[in-house]
Protein backbone atom coordinates (compact mmCIF):
# COMPACT_ATOMS: atom_id res chain seq x y z
CA UNK A 1 0.00 0.00 0.00
CA UNK A 2 1.35 3.28 -0.97
CA UNK A 3 1.89 6.31 1.42
CA UNK A 4 2.37 9.80 1.50
CA UNK A 5 2.15 11.45 4.72
CA UNK A 6 3.23 15.55 5.76
CA UNK A 7 5.64 14.94 9.08
CA UNK A 8 6.18 18.58 10.36
CA UNK A 9 9.49 19.78 11.84
CA UNK A 10 9.68 23.09 13.46
CA UNK A 11 12.95 25.20 14.03
CA UNK A 12 12.58 28.09 16.31
CA UNK A 13 12.99 31.73 15.93
CA UNK A 14 15.16 31.87 18.98
CA UNK A 15 17.65 29.17 17.36
CA UNK A 16 17.68 30.43 14.26
CA UNK A 17 18.90 33.79 15.87
CA UNK A 18 21.50 32.43 18.26
CA UNK A 19 23.18 30.14 15.14
CA UNK A 20 23.34 33.63 12.82
CA UNK A 21 24.65 35.04 15.89
CA UNK A 22 27.06 32.78 16.43
CA UNK A 23 27.99 32.92 13.02
CA UNK A 24 28.76 36.02 12.15
CA UNK A 25 29.84 37.60 15.74
CA UNK A 26 33.48 37.35 15.27
CA UNK A 27 33.55 39.19 11.95
CA UNK A 28 34.70 42.30 11.48
CA UNK A 29 33.73 44.62 8.43
CA UNK A 30 35.81 47.34 7.56
CA UNK A 31 35.28 50.34 5.36
CA UNK A 32 36.21 53.68 4.68
CA UNK A 33 34.80 56.58 6.70
CA UNK A 34 35.21 60.30 6.92
CA UNK A 35 38.79 60.09 5.80
CA UNK A 36 39.84 57.19 7.09
CA UNK A 37 38.95 53.53 8.16
CA UNK A 38 35.91 52.47 9.91
CA UNK A 39 35.15 49.08 11.53
CA UNK A 40 31.86 47.61 11.90
CA UNK A 41 30.65 44.41 13.88
CA UNK A 42 27.63 42.78 14.29
CA UNK A 43 26.85 41.74 18.16
CA UNK A 44 23.36 39.83 17.82
CA UNK A 45 21.06 38.73 14.91
CA UNK A 46 16.78 38.78 15.87
CA UNK A 47 15.07 36.55 13.57
CA UNK A 48 11.50 37.03 13.72
CA UNK A 49 8.24 36.67 11.07
CA UNK A 50 6.94 39.23 8.56
CA UNK A 51 4.88 37.03 6.66
CA UNK A 52 5.46 35.91 3.79
CA UNK A 53 9.13 36.35 4.71
CA UNK A 54 11.32 36.71 7.90
CA UNK A 55 13.11 39.83 9.20
CA UNK A 56 16.99 39.84 10.09
CA UNK A 57 17.37 42.44 12.97
CA UNK A 58 21.68 42.80 12.82
CA UNK A 59 22.66 45.10 15.89
CA UNK A 60 25.28 46.28 14.58
CA UNK A 61 28.44 47.98 16.67
CA UNK A 62 30.64 50.60 14.50
CA UNK A 63 34.14 52.18 15.65
CA UNK A 64 34.42 55.64 13.37
CA UNK A 65 37.80 57.68 12.94
CA UNK A 66 37.59 60.77 15.27
CA UNK A 67 34.09 59.76 16.50
CA UNK A 68 33.22 58.50 20.62
CA UNK A 69 29.47 59.11 19.95
CA UNK A 70 26.74 56.45 19.93
CA UNK A 71 27.71 54.66 17.16
CA UNK A 72 25.29 51.76 18.26
CA UNK A 73 22.09 50.48 15.95
CA UNK A 74 19.79 47.90 14.18
CA UNK A 75 20.15 47.41 10.09
CA UNK A 76 17.14 45.16 9.14
CA UNK A 77 16.98 42.48 6.48
CA UNK A 78 14.16 40.61 4.81
CA UNK A 79 15.07 37.21 3.61
CA UNK A 80 12.34 34.55 2.29
CA UNK A 81 12.69 31.05 3.61
CA UNK A 82 13.36 27.97 1.43
CA UNK A 83 13.37 24.67 1.92
CA UNK A 84 15.17 21.55 -0.47
CA UNK A 85 13.11 18.71 -0.22
CA UNK A 86 16.09 16.51 -1.29
CA UNK A 87 18.84 17.88 0.73
CA UNK A 88 16.43 18.78 3.89
CA UNK A 89 18.15 22.55 3.94
CA UNK A 90 15.97 25.28 5.17
CA UNK A 91 17.78 28.51 3.61
CA UNK A 92 17.02 32.06 4.15
CA UNK A 93 17.05 33.45 0.28
CA UNK A 94 16.71 36.61 -1.48
CA UNK A 95 18.24 39.10 1.25
CA UNK A 96 18.18 42.77 0.71
CA UNK A 97 18.85 45.36 3.45
CA UNK A 98 15.25 47.11 4.11
CA UNK A 99 16.41 50.16 6.50
CA UNK A 100 18.89 50.88 9.30
CA UNK A 101 17.20 53.08 11.95
CA UNK A 102 18.12 54.32 15.24
CA UNK A 103 21.45 55.94 14.85
CA UNK A 104 22.65 57.80 11.45
CA UNK A 105 25.87 56.62 11.83
CA UNK A 106 24.64 52.77 11.33
CA UNK A 107 22.56 53.96 8.55
CA UNK A 108 25.47 55.74 6.90
CA UNK A 109 27.37 52.66 7.33
CA UNK A 110 24.91 49.95 6.34
CA UNK A 111 24.72 51.94 2.99
CA UNK A 112 28.26 51.17 2.86
CA UNK A 113 28.19 47.71 4.07
CA UNK A 114 25.04 46.88 2.17
CA UNK A 115 26.59 43.84 -0.25
CA UNK A 116 28.82 42.82 1.93
CA UNK A 117 26.14 42.34 4.56
CA UNK A 118 23.95 40.32 2.43
CA UNK A 119 26.96 37.93 1.39
CA UNK A 120 28.14 37.01 4.90
CA UNK A 121 24.58 36.59 6.22
CA UNK A 122 24.06 34.62 3.32
CA UNK A 123 26.72 32.37 3.86
CA UNK A 124 25.14 31.17 7.17
CA UNK A 125 21.56 31.66 6.51
CA UNK A 126 21.04 27.39 6.44
CA UNK A 127 19.80 24.66 8.74
CA UNK A 128 20.36 21.28 7.77
CA UNK A 129 16.78 19.64 9.01
CA UNK A 130 17.77 16.23 7.55
CA UNK A 131 18.55 14.48 10.37
CA UNK A 132 15.67 15.60 12.18
CA UNK A 133 13.31 15.12 9.27
CA UNK A 134 14.90 11.70 9.53
CA UNK A 135 14.21 11.47 13.49
CA UNK A 136 10.52 12.68 12.55
CA UNK A 137 10.19 9.77 9.51
CA UNK A 138 11.52 7.31 11.56
CA UNK A 139 9.17 8.09 14.58
CA UNK A 140 5.78 8.08 12.58
CA UNK A 141 6.72 4.25 10.55
CA UNK A 142 6.62 3.19 14.39
CA UNK A 143 3.54 4.70 14.90
CA UNK A 144 1.78 3.79 11.71
CA UNK A 145 3.23 0.36 12.46
CA UNK A 146 2.08 -0.12 15.93
CA UNK A 147 -1.55 1.51 15.27
CA UNK A 148 -1.81 -0.68 12.20
CA UNK A 149 -0.98 -3.85 14.15
CA UNK A 150 -3.49 -3.11 17.12
CA UNK A 151 -6.32 -2.06 14.47
CA UNK A 152 -5.72 -5.58 12.57
CA UNK A 153 -5.27 -7.49 15.79
CA UNK A 154 -8.30 -5.96 17.55
CA UNK A 155 -10.74 -6.85 14.33
CA UNK A 156 -9.03 -10.53 14.02
CA UNK A 157 -9.84 -11.02 18.13
CA UNK A 158 -13.52 -10.19 17.21
CA UNK A 159 -13.79 -13.69 14.75
CA UNK A 160 -14.97 -17.25 16.37
CA UNK A 161 -11.59 -18.15 16.27
CA UNK A 162 -7.49 -16.35 16.25
CA UNK A 163 -6.58 -16.66 12.47
CA UNK A 164 -3.47 -15.57 13.20
CA UNK A 165 -0.16 -15.94 15.05
CA UNK A 166 1.31 -12.64 14.71
CA UNK A 167 0.55 -9.66 12.25
CA UNK A 168 4.28 -8.38 10.43
CA UNK A 169 4.29 -4.96 9.13
CA UNK A 170 7.04 -3.97 6.82
CA UNK A 171 8.02 -0.84 4.94
CA UNK A 172 7.13 2.66 5.41
CA UNK A 173 7.93 5.60 4.70
CA UNK A 174 11.72 7.02 3.30
CA UNK A 175 11.75 9.20 0.60
CA UNK A 176 10.98 13.40 0.91
CA UNK A 177 8.94 14.24 -2.00
CA UNK A 178 8.17 17.83 -1.65
CA UNK A 179 7.40 20.47 1.29
CA UNK A 180 6.27 23.66 1.98
CA UNK A 181 6.47 25.37 5.50
CA UNK A 182 4.16 28.24 7.66
CA UNK A 183 5.22 31.32 9.17
CA UNK A 184 4.77 30.96 13.01
CA UNK A 185 4.49 33.49 16.20
CA UNK A 186 7.67 31.69 17.70
CA UNK A 187 8.56 29.38 14.94
CA UNK A 188 9.29 27.87 11.16
CA UNK A 189 7.24 24.50 10.78
CA UNK A 190 8.31 23.00 7.74
CA UNK A 191 5.52 20.54 6.41
CA UNK A 192 8.23 17.75 4.38
CA UNK A 193 5.96 15.36 2.39
CA UNK A 194 7.53 12.22 3.04
CA UNK A 195 6.41 8.92 0.74
CA UNK A 196 6.98 4.89 0.68
CA UNK A 197 4.42 2.10 0.98
CA UNK A 198 3.83 -1.24 3.30
CA UNK A 199 3.44 -4.58 3.43
CA UNK A 200 1.11 -6.69 5.55
CA UNK A 201 1.47 -10.16 6.68
CA UNK A 202 -0.52 -12.53 8.79
CA UNK A 203 1.73 -15.42 9.70
CA UNK A 204 -0.58 -18.64 9.92
CA UNK A 205 -1.61 -19.89 13.22
CA UNK A 206 -0.74 -23.45 12.35
CA UNK A 207 1.70 -23.86 9.30
CA UNK A 208 0.93 -26.49 6.25
CA UNK A 209 2.26 -29.49 6.39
Amino acid sequence: EDIRLAVPVTMDYRTLSEVLSAAVRTQVFDFEAGGGTAEARITEVMVYPSAPQVVLGLHVDLSLPRQWLDTRGWVYLSATPVFDAQTGVLELKDLRVSRAVDNRWVSVASAALNERLVRELGRHARLDLAETISKATLAANEQIHTQIRQLLESRLSQGPARLAERIVVSGGLGAVEAATYSLGDAAITVYPVVTGSLAIELVPLYAAD
